[in-house]
Parts: structure tokens; sequence; C-alpha cells
């Protein structure tokens, strides 16, 4: 039979070969791909293989890390770039100050320092609002400025949800200026985030000096100010849940967890219904689904005489849980990772806590059952915290960065948990701080920074020698360089930093400003300007704001060399408008820290983010004209 019949043939049925119709399209498809890159010139290779990773970073096909490393293979496959200007993020300044920050930022969190100032500041706020945003601001804004923001609001984020739940004020009314003045608070220093390091090699590279410590502080404050007073004036009518008032039971429900229970041999309600034998009102739970076997049943599933071995998917809030654990009622069992056949912790032993997932590699679009969670971390998961049911078990329910679970471990692993990038562990748990160390830390830190500023010695060399002094001091231990870098970010700037290379030395940054370059034959600079804001600020919305950086910067200084313009004022423009990631909570990992946890939706970044971002674009916009010049 030839391959037109067969293609025919499976076209018919697509049902029955939606796999092999599939696997088809994306082999011609590669095919075509891979014939248009031997066969085109090195511009519009450029051009397709940026098109092809907005699509991966956009949709998370794969990881974005892996992404990045992909672009670089590509580029050094096609010659596009020479295999040592491939792997030159490795070595680049930028990839190494990063990861240098990640180690100093572990330091100042571990001594304690942010906590016990915290714990101070909260102390006026006590159940007032707008008190509390203050409070938040105050810690976060200038901290952000010399300890990593991804690193601060996962410190920051058990001890704003805990004063929620004191106050009694949903959680979204906190947790997205948290995340929001962070951002704006890294503009305040060059070390402020990875952007500011990246675009600082970027520029030093195509032959202008390297940004200074505080060149652009003075924007950087006023920008973290305007953040802070559209929140106190404007931004926080706009937040969800408009009240205290509105925090009850309908809230109280989106905060109930998934789990299962399973019904075991001899239980008292084999041939009883969960409803009328009273088990789920004593218990104050929600039934969702009853499986048994290879059936599920939803409706009216509650009323359902019972057999042994049924699985039963229930909502509850997590002290529910916890009771259901510590005590089997009615030969009644909750599963751990939902599996019956797991006995990892005896009968009412083990300690359940609730945890935010941080990781986008570890988890992100990956079930339990794929991420072996076990294995990995010595501890189960026992319920999720989300609304739908989309799979027939929440073992095979596709994890989100952002989400929270709970899990169930002992209390040494549990300490391995806390001090791990892939959780942000939300339970007020005991933690040991090496509050000793707590000025020496301080001292090292401010060290780096004043060395830098005075020019002493480069960015990357003092950030390197202020970790060697961090671990000779006992801030920290060797271990740190693995468990407290956040690889994912290392390996993006790695893989993409090639990629601003390409752009350059391909002419198709050169082409892209030819564009721009037209339409500043009808609009002013400052327009020009402003354009480059609002592209990156869209871009970065669906893009990694480290990748958003390498490819406009190229670009930005090939369109102010053309209109004589000047160059580092189109760079400061991509900056700043990297820095504002407000519109979408897949934009930044901050956003999506908090985006489970304060049981927001989608359009709510929307709602605040754009009238945010707007303001901050037309005054970024209006003072690097003034205070740098066109």
């Amino acid at each position: 039979m030839s391959f037109m019949t067969s293609l025919a043939s499976i076209i018919k049925k697509p049902s029955k070969h939606k796999k092999e119709i599939r696997l088809v399209l994306i082999t011609i498809g590669i095919a075509l791909l891979l014939f248009t890159l031997i066969n085109c010139g090195d511009i519009f290779r450029v051009f397709v293989i940026i098109v092809g990773a907005l699509y991966l970073f956009t949709t998370e096909k794969l990881p974005i890390e892996l992404t990045a490393f992909l672009i670089m293979v590509v580029l050094m496959i096609f010659n596009i770039v020479t295999p040592t200007e491939g792997v030159s993020g490795f070595s680049n300044s930028a990839t190494i100050t990063v990861m240098a920050m990640f180690i100093l930022s572990a330091g100042i969190q571990k001594t304690g320092i942010i906590h016990i100032l915290g714990r101070h500041i909260f102390s006026f706020a006590g159940n007032n609002e707008l008190k509390q945003i203050l409070a938040i601001s105050m810690i976060v804004g200038p901290m952000s400025a010399f300890v990593n923001n991804t690193a601060l609001v996962a410190i920051m984020l058990p001890m704003v949800l805990d004063l929620a739940k004191r106050s009694k004020i949903p959680s979204g009314r906190l947790l997205i200026p948290l995340s929001f003045v962070a951002m704006s608070g890294g503009t305040l220093t060059l070390i402020g985030n990875s952007t500011n390091i990246l675009a600082s090699s970027i520029l030093e590279s195509s032959g202008f000096p390297a940004i200074e410590m505080f060149e652009f502080t003075n924007l950087g404050i006023i920008m973290l100010l305007a953040t802070i007073a559209f929140f106190v004036f404007f931004g926080r009518f706009l937040l969800p849940y408009s009240g205290a008032e509105k925090n009850n039971e309908e809230n109280e429900i989106e905060n109930d967890f998934l789990a299962e229970i399973i019904i075991e041999k001899g239980s008292k309600l084999i041939k009883k219904s969960l409803k009328k034998s009273g088990f789920l009102e004593k218990n104050e739970l929600k039934v969702i689904k009853l499986i048994r076997g290879d059936n599920s049943f939803v409706k009216d599933c509650e009323n359902m005489p019972l057999e042994e071995g049924d699985i039963v998917l229930i909502k509850a809030d997590e002290q529910r849980i916890f009771d259901l654990d510590k005590n089997s009622k009615d030969g009644i069992k909750l599963l751990l990772d939902f599996d019956e056949t797991k006995k990892r912790f005896p009968a009412g032993t083990g300690q359940i806590v609730k945890v935010v997932v941080r990781s986008s590699t570890m988890f992100h679009q990956k079930s339990l059952s794929a991420i072996n969670f076990w294995k990995k971390f010595n501890a189960t998961v026992v319920g999720i915290q989300r609304d739908d049911v989309s799979e027939k078990r929440l073992s095979n329910m596709p994890l989100k960065t952002g989400e929270i679970i709970l899990i169930k471990t002992n209390k040494q692993t549990l300490t391995e948990i806390q001090n791990s990038n892939d959780f942000v562990v939300l339970e007020t748990v005991e933690k040991e701080f090496n509050t000793e160390k707590m000025w020496t830390a301080m001292a090292i830190v401010i060290g780096v920074v004043i060395v830098s500023a005075l020019r002493i010695m480069p960015i990357m060399v003092s950030s390197l020698t202020g970790v060697l002094l961090m671990i000779f001091a006992n801030c920290l231990d060797f271990k740190s360089f693995r468990t407290n870098v956040n690889w994912n970010i290392i390996f993006v700037l790695a893989g993409v930093i090639p990629l601003g290379i390409a752009l350059e030395k391909s002419g198709a940054a050169e082409e892209v400003a030819k564009i721009i370059l037209f339409l500043a034959n009808f609009l002013p600079p400052i327009f020009i300007l402003g354009i480059f804001s609002l592209f990156t600020l869209f871009l970065t919305s669906i893009i990694s704001n480290n990748a958003s950086v390498i490819l406009l910067i190229p670009i930005a200084l090939s369109v102010a060399e053309k209109l004589e313009l000047n160059p580092f004022s189109f760079v400061l423009a991509v900056i700043f408008a990297s820095s504002m990631t407000f519109l979408t909570p897949v934009g930044y990992q901050t956003n999506a820290m908090i985006f489970s946890a304060g049981n927001y939706k989608f359009k709510d970044f929307f709602k605040v983010g754009a009238p945010l971002s707007i303001i901050l674009v037309v005054i970024s916009t209006l003072l690097i004209v003034k205070f740098w010049g066109l």
C-alpha cells in the first residue's frame, strides 16, 4: 500500500488514528522546518528560531530552560553562531553574577533578618488593610534592591498569608501588592533583578560602558513610589474581594482541597450512602465523584450505597483532611498520593503541611504519578487546592506552578523542603535561623554593593567574593551552591544569550530596526521610545523578562544608532518595561507563586496590572528623556 493510500486511510478514521495523524503532521512540520532552515539565509533562520522560541516559551510545551538550551544548540548547528559564542552564556558575567546573587540572598534569608524586620513592621499594621499594604511595601520595596525578588516573595508569602488570616482580610487583597512592589523594587539597583544584570552585560559586549550599581536608582525610586501610591489611592479598589466582609463561607469553599478516600474492608459504611449515614455532615465534606473500578459516578454519588474498594473524591478544608488522616473513621482511609497501595507512613504519624508549588521544571503540567513525589522528596501528597476536576483520578491531574498542595512528611524532610527552591511552605512552622550571623551577612552584602558602586572591582568579582565570605563566615554552608541557586534562570540566561549574539551577527536586529525607523518618519523620538516600552511590556507578559531583554536590546541599540539618539535611554526603556510584568500570572515567577495562594483569576492581574503598567510606562518614558535625554 502506498504512503498516500495509508495517509488517506488514517484521515478517514480520525478518532481511531488520532495519534498517527498527529505524528504524521509533526513529522511533516519538522521536515519542512529543517528544509527551510537549511535553504535560507541567516537572517531568516534567526527569525524562524525566534518565532519557534516565542511559541515554546508561551505554550510551555517544553520547560523554558530546555527551550533556551534548544535555541543555543540550533544556533550552533546552523553555524549562525560559533561553538564558542554558542556556549558563551555559561561563562557570561551576567549568568555568573545572577548565580552569586541567589546565594547571597540565601545568606540574608537564613539569618532571619527579613522575618525579624517583618514581625516588627507588621506589628503596627494591625487589622487596617491600608497599613498592611504600606507595611508590606516598606519591607519588600527597599529589600528588592539587594535581595532577589523571587526569593524575597517566597520568604514573605507565609508571613503575609498569616497576617491576612489573623486580621480576617482576604489574602487576595495583599498578595498582588506584594508581588508588584517586589518587581518595582527590583529597578532600584543593578543587582535588583537578573534582567538588570543581563542588560548591563549585553550593553558592555556591544562596546558601551557597563551600567553602574546606582545608575538608574533615581528613576527606580520614583517607579517604586508610583507603584505604592497606585495601591494606596487607586489600585486597592481594583483588587479582588472588595472588603473583609466577603471573606465568608463562599471564599472558604474556594480554599478547600481535593482529596481521595477509600472504603476499606469491614467498613461500617459498606451498603450505606455517605449522605444518609451522616458521614458527610459529621465531617463537613463535599463529595465530587465516586470511583468504582473503571467506572466514575458524579450525579447523586453521595446517595449511592458504598462497596469495599470504592474511592471517593472529596472536597474539604485542610483541618478536615488533617482529621481524616489522624483518625481513620468508620473504615475510611485518606489516600496518600491517591494510591491505596502506598503505606509510607504508619497511621497517625507524619506531619501535613501546606506548600506552594514553585519549580516550573519539576512540576508544571506534570501529574503526580509522573513526578514520583515520594522518591524525589520523601513526602506524599494528600490534597490539591483546585476547583475543577479534569481527570478521573487526582494522581493523573497535571499540576501548575503556583498551585497549593497538602503534603505529608516527617520533621527532617520538612526542614529540607523549607530550604528547597521547589516549594514555598505556607504553614507557620518553627524554623531555625542563624541569627548570630545576621549582621555578618548584612555587612557582606553591603560590602558587595559598596565595592561595586565605587568601581573597586566588577560586580561579578565582588559578588563571588561575597559568596566566599558568606561560606567562610558560616552564614551558609557549601551545599547552598546547589540548593539555593535557581538553576532554571541560570540555564535560561545561558541559553538565550547566544540568541542576542545571533540577532546582531546575522543582521536580523538591523532589519527589525529598519521597520521601526519607518515609523520614525511619522512620530517624534519620544514616541519611538514609548513604543519600545509598550512592546517590551507586551512581550514580557508572555515570555520571560530575560528573553525579552535579549531580543530587544540589540534592536534598541540599532534603532538609536540609526536615529542618532542616546542608546542608553533606549536600553533603560527596555529594562524598566521588562520589570512591569503585571498583566498576567505567568509573566514572572512571583506572580505565579501568588496566583493560587491568593485564589486569583487570570483576569485579576490584568484588571490591576493594566492601569499600573500604563502609568509606569508614561512615567518612565518621560523621566528617561528628562534624566538622560534623547
